[in-house]
């Protein structure tokens, strides 16, 4: 729903729903951030220039500051954006096996100071289905045969988003410490898209840009 239809729906005394499409943990940042702001009288685009860790309500372990895109940091971006609706309802697009923390933190009232939480409901994963290959439950695939052997909280899985991806340069050198770290994994490994603003795109012959023996 459309943030700007919400006083239409006050007025109506129509209960209002927002589906957030990206996770908990990023929606607790975000509450966090009017907290420092509105209560503590704290700048974020200051706080982020001193601290080189933040602790999240949301996070299980501190963010670095560096990891922070403008989106979050930006006032006027998340003022308007994100937090426009403080009666709204959310449902957002994760589930408690996957965020446990942050669907947690969100109950407990010293996380995020006097301000009162609007009701937050997982209501995810919510999928394009039409994107993700049909497989019998007979049938899994090797990789989910292969995950399924692993020991529990033993894998690294690398994945970042539709617009994430790599030069080969930095593929190489993700591989190397990968590598020595020791640790299994799964890498959903995408190139740059040729066009300016375009999504991410597999590499169609992987084994040419990653390091020589990698894949043995």
């Amino acid at each position: 729903m459309n943030t700007a239809m919400i006083d239409v729906a006050d007025e109506l005394g129509v209960p209002t729903y927002l589906f957030y499409t990206s996770g908990a943990a990023l929606l607790g940042l975000m509450f966090h951030f009017q907290t420092l702001e509105f209560e503590q009288n704290l700048e974020i685009s200051e706080l982020v220039k001193v601290e080189k860790d933040l602790v999240i309500p949301s996070f299980a372990n501190p963010v670095p500051v560096s990891v922070l895109q403008n989106i979050t940091t930006n006032k006027e971006i998340w003022s308007t954006r994100f937090l426009k609706a403080p009666r709204a309802y959310r449902r957002v697009n994760t589930f408690f096996d996957l965020e446990s923390h942050a669907l947690r933190s969100f109950s407990l009232d010293s996380s995020y100071g006097m301000s009162r939480l609007p009701p937050i409901y997982p209501v995810g994963p919510i999928l394009n289905s039409s994107l993700i290959p049909i497989q019998s439950a007979k049938d899994p695939s090797e990789m989910m045969n292969w995950l399924d052997c692993q020991p529990e909280n033993s894998v690294v899985f690398l994945f970042f988003a539709s617009i994430g991806s790599f030069h080969v340069n930095q593929v190489q050198e993700i591989a190397y410490r990968l590598e020595r770290s020791g640790c299994q994994f799964i890498w959903v490994l995408r190139q740059p898209s040729a066009k300016k603003g375009g999504f991410a795109s597999d590499y169609e012959s992987p084994e040419l840009i990653l390091p020589k023996g990698f894949l043995d």
